[in-house]
This record gives C-alpha cells, structure tokens and sequence, in this order.
C-alpha cells in the first residue's frame, strides 16, 4: 500500500535524467555509475528510495505550488524559485540557499540559522564491498573523487607514491569521467585515503561520507582535519587521522604490525555507520517532512502580498549569501 508524501522533488539537469522525467523508477544500485553531483544525491536519489519505500513522492523539471518543493541549493534558478511555490533547499558543497523556507544541511556543525535542519547525506548507491578474501592486509590505498581538487598535494607527490611502493602498496584513484562514476567500488581497496587541502570554511559544510561509505563497504579511512568528522565522531577509535604524509605512512605501518587492529577499528567504524546507511538516512528525510508539513500547511493559508514581500527577502538574502561564500573561499585560493 502506497504511503501518502507532500515531497515534489526538482531536477534541473534534466539533460542527463530524461529517463526518470519521463517516468522509469530504477533502485538506486541499478544507475549507481551516474549519481555524480549534489543534485543526483539530494534530488534524484533520495526521490527513488522514497519511491521505493512505497512513498507517493513525485519528480519534475518545475515546482508544484500543492507540494513541499525539495530542490538542489546550487542548481536552483530564478524561475524556480517563485514566491507561490514552498521550498526546501538543499545545502551541498556551497552557500546557504536562504531562498528555502527550510534548508537541509549535510553534517552537525550548526550555522545558528532558525530554519536549518540536519539531514545526512545518502551513501553512494550500489557499494560493491571490499573483497573479504583480502583479511586485514594492506595493499591497495586509495582515493574517491577528483585529487586535482580535494586530495592534498603531498599525497600526490613521488614521495608518498614511492614509500608506498617500498611497502608493496598500490595508490588507486577511484574517479569519475564525464558521465560515469567508479566511487561505488571498494572491492580491491583496502584504506581509503581523504586528506584534504581546502579552506577551513569549505571543510565546516562537508558530509563524512569519505568515512561512512568506506566503514559501510569494509574499508578503512585515514581524514585530515575534517571538522565534521569529529562533530559525530569526536574521538572514536574508528576515526584515523592524520594531515602529512609521515602520518599517513604511520598509520598504516601499525596497522600492518598489528593486523587484529584492522578489524578492530573496522569493526567500531561499521557501528557508527549504520546511522548513514540507506534505511536510516531516509528516516531522517520522514521525520524531516513530518517536521515541515505544518509550516507548509501554514504557508499555504499565507495570502500572495505577505508571500511575495518574504519571498523578496529571502532573495535578496540567497544572493548575499552566495557572493559572500564566493568571496570567502575565493581567499583561500
């Protein structure tokens, strides 16, 4: 039986998702390789688990004015964002989307904001496991993304490559190309690596999912200072850091000498991620709407005068918000 939803979730890359607009319902794991931006996690895959869940949700390119309109922070455009419309913005890697009635934010360092609420980003779907043929060695080092872009310089220098090599380890790059993605994949990986050289400011809205992604498939994860990682985690025998390469080679020194460690740290990292698998970040997309729906209700009884005058305001806020975000990571660069 169906479960009633207010939830209308917008795509505005509708270019790359014209399949799902016009109707397909694939799970998550079946176009694992194409869940490449904040808007395929925040809109489209959270659309489909819902749909999957037995939820009435609905997808489309434009807002509904009988619906709480869930849409991607960045992506957003002006045409999207009338003042008739009711809106919950997702926040990504980017500024506080201040045009959202309520705005959605992917860790637990809070912003003051009256309207935020904190809902933790979905792992990447279709987790292909680490091969447990592999026990507690180390032979595979890797990491998820775009090095160019969030992996620190000196883990892409010869020095780390080659005392890896000196250890018989192999550094993978789990990345992506135009179209598809391979951050899915562990089954050959072992420790993930995810020491950033970022601004202080863009570290503070990150997910911890370079952790709980790896936990949830079997693998270890060496952080760097990642301030929402310590938020949840604080100082869990799970979490492994380090910021230099000396650090790093530390780490997995001891856990070579010491091979019961790897499954004692995995172990205690798989307990903290089972509030980041797919069952569980969806409960907190249910209460989220439970906790939305009067305030929508409300709104609805609001008359157009009042909704234009704080829809004004809260655009003016967004534009305020994006340049001063813009300016403020630009200084680190």
């Amino acid at each position: 039986m169906s479960k009633p939803s207010n939830l209308h979730f917008i795509l505005n890359d509708t270019a790359r998702w014209q399949d799902l607009l016009s109707g397909d319902q694939p799970t998550p794991a079946d176009i694992k390789h194409r869940i490449i931006t904040g808007e395929d996690i925040w809109v489209l895959l959270t659309y489909l688990h819902f749909r999957h869940a037995g939820y009435e949700v609905t997808l489309g390119s434009e807002p509904r004015s009988d619906k709480i309109n869930v849409i991607d922070g960045v992506k957003s455009r002006t045409k999207n964002t009338f003042s008739d419309y009711f809106y919950v913005a997702c926040r990504t890697d980017a500024h506080y989307p201040e045009f959202g009635h309520f705005v959605l934010h992917q860790n637990l360092i809070k912003t003051g904001k009256s309207n935020e609420i904190y809902v933790p980003q979905l792992p990447q779907p279709g987790l292909i496991l680490r091969d447990n043929q592999r026990g507690n060695d180390i032979k595979t080092v890797a990491f998820f993304g775009q090095p160019k872009r969030n992996l620190a310089e000196a883990f892409q220098s010869e020095e780390f490559l080659s005392e890896l090599k000196k250890r018989d380890i192999e550094f993978i790059i789990k990345g992506k190309s135009s179209d598809s993605v391979e951050w899915h994949d562990y089954s050959n990986v072992d420790v993930v690596i995810a020491v950033r050289d970022v601004p202080v400011e863009l570290l503070k809205i990150k997910p911890v999912n370079k952790a709980t992604n790896a936990w949830l498939a079997g693998a270890l994860c060496i952080t760097g200072d990642e301030p929402a990682i310590t938020a949840a985690f604080k100082s869990n025998k799970a979490v492994l850091h380090a910021t230099t390469v000396d650090g790093v080679l530390a780490i997995i020194d001891r856990l070579r000498e010491q091979p019961e460690l790897f499954s004692e740290v995995l172990t205690e990292g798989q307990k903290l991620a089972r509030d980041y698998s797919e069952p569980s970040v969806l409960s907190y997309w249910v209460r989220m709407e439970e906790f939305v729906t009067p305030e929508f209700e409300r709104w609805k009884k609001t008359g157009k005068a009042k909704r234009l005058i704080s829809y004004s305001r809260r655009r003016i806020l967004n534009r305020l918000s994006k340049s001063t975000h813009k300016w403020t990571i630009s200084r680190h660069i």
